[in-house]
């Protein structure tokens, strides 16, 4: 019999660790005897895996681009399913939240555009779908800022002139990075860049013209920027 999904948790906290063999996982199968539980769709190469003997937390596989999906409640099978003819998906150590590893992130997007058109399940599944175009792994608030600052300035030249802000959605780490005191560390270094340019943008949350997305899973990190016009063709982005 499947088990009820856990109560009271929310996209970003750390699900049911199973307290023995025979525990039902939220993918609706029992661990075996080393701890870990897969289902394969027949229609896909990969495996939706989730590993729960992985101590103190999972840790998501660096390599390739990655696309975070958080499923509905309840969808969390039909989401290996339907994305695992994407690429390969992996489950995490948070409730309803799987990686998706593609070959190339702007091909992903237009892919998916193009299927979710015509297969409403790919949209009615998920609650949220955020492409990571550039990632990187850190262990500690000291390695995630000196690459996060790196990365953010990347984007500097991007938002020339712009009113934007920084979001970010933290999955782990919650005794080390606080969600607010980083997006208002990245919103500062990137104003004072822009002055430096000689473009000064603006912090804006009203009809920002762009958004920096920086989503953490565990020990792994992304960043992403969203225009405008981004978020209007992408409605399945939710940053904010």
């Amino acid at each position: 019999m499947r088990a009820a999904s856990p109560p009271g948790l929310d996209e970003g906290q750390r699900a049911r660790k199973p307290s023995r063999v025979g525990d039902v996982l939220e993918i609706g199968q029992a661990i075996d005897r080393s701890g870990l539980a897969a289902w394969r769709d027949p229609l896909a190469s990969t495996l939706c895996i989730e590993d729960r003997t992985m101590r103190p937390e999972h840790r998501p596989t660096l390599r390739g681009p990655k696309i975070v999906i958080v499923s509905r409640p309840g969808e969390y099978r039909r989401v290996c399913q339907l994305f695992g003819r994407f690429g390969a998906v992996e489950a995490t150590d948070y409730y309803n939240v799987v990686l998706l590893t593609v070959g190339d992130v702007d091909a992903f997007i237009s892919d998916y555009l193009e299927r979710s058109a015509n297969d409403e399940r790919l949209v009615e599944t998920i609650s949220r779908l955020l492409p990571l175009q550039h990632s990187f792994g850190f262990s500690n608030r000291e390695e995630f800022e000196q690459q996060a600052k790196v990365l953010a300035l990347e984007f500097a030249e991007l938002l020339e002139g712009l009113g934007f802000h920084v979001r970010m959605h933290r999955r782990g780490h919650h005794n080390e990075l606080s969600a607010q005191t980083e997006e208002q560390f990245l919103d500062g270094l990137l104003l004072e860049e822009l002055v430096r340019r000689g473009a000064p943008g603006r912090i804006t949350f009203d009809d920002p013209d762009a958004i920096l997305d920086v989503e953490t899973v565990g020990d792994l990190a992304g960043m992403s920027l969203w225009t405008r016009n981004d978020l209007a063709r992408m409605p399945f982005l939710h940053v904010d």
